[in-house]
């Protein structure tokens, strides 16, 4: 199951819609989740939902992911930090809060700093709202966090203090591989993806910025996304399989 979170100002139709969730849950066979005014409910809430949808339906527990736009992307955090158990992975899109905070911008009732979730995130290098660690320091803050629990190999340590400095002009540092995509609907951008390995040698995050992408949704990515999210199982003993 997916659970797909709409942006502030979205309706959870209208961003499922726009990322053509529907279509790709048709097209792999999962149930897809789209909340409505997840606004209003900590992830806690959130994940009453969930309980229900898993007595109701066949799900596997193990195939849970979230993903999201804007505020739907924070609320994707929020499984990271709250509920990194009952994930697989997530993919959060084109926004962040800084680490310990929460969609209600509040402090979070859990942050957590040792549980692996596999994250795919996405950024627009031209978005007015800061989404990329080289547009604001919540953003570096997050990646910095994300690399930590992930437990990337390779340290992050990129000066916030000296953006010029940075290997990478996004991100601070380079991907161990980088692959740069061109989305046939948006022939003006280049989606570049930065995967890193982790100490096992494999590959559980990826970050991803699009150049001349404002703060908006595209169904080229919600695909990458998906390729990303369904690789991954969260066994019962709490560990991440690869598929």
């Amino acid at each position: 199951m997916v659970l797909c979170f709409h942006g502030g100002g979205d309706t959870a139709v209208a961003t499922a819609v726009i990322g053509e969730w529907p279509q790709i849950a048709k097209e792999n066979g999962f149930i897809l989740c789209a909340v409505e005014m997840h606004l209003n409910v900590t992830a806690s809430e959130t994940m009453e939902i969930v309980d229900s949808l898993c007595e109701r339906y066949a799900i596997d527990k193990g195939r849970i992911y979230a993903t999201g736009f804007s505020m739907g992307g924070i609320k994707s955090w929020d499984f990271y930090q709250e509920y990194p158990d009952r994930v697989a992975a997530v993919a959060p899109m084109c926004a962040t809060v800084d680490v310990g905070e929460n969609t209600q911008f509040s402090k979070a009732p859990r942050v957590n700093n040792e549980i692996l979730v596999p994250v795919f995130y996405v950024g627009g290098e031209e978005s007015p709202l800061p989404e990329l660690p080289f547009q604001e320091g919540k953003c570096y803050n997050r990646v910095a966090h994300t690399f930590k629990v992930n437990r990337v190999a390779k340290p992050y340590d990129a000066d916030p203090g000296d953006k010029k400095s940075w290997e990478d002009p996004v991100y601070g540092v380079k991907g161990d591989a980088e692959e740069l995509l061109h989305d046939p609907d948006f022939e003006q951008s280049t989606t570049h993806v930065r995967s890193f390995y982790s100490e096992d040698g494999k590959i559980y995050t990826k970050f991803v910025s699009i150049s001349h992408q404002k703060h908006e949704i595209r169904p080229f990515t919600c695909r990458l996304a998906y390729d990303f999210l369904k690789q991954f199982r969260r066994n019962e003993d709490g560990k991440i399989e690869t598929l």
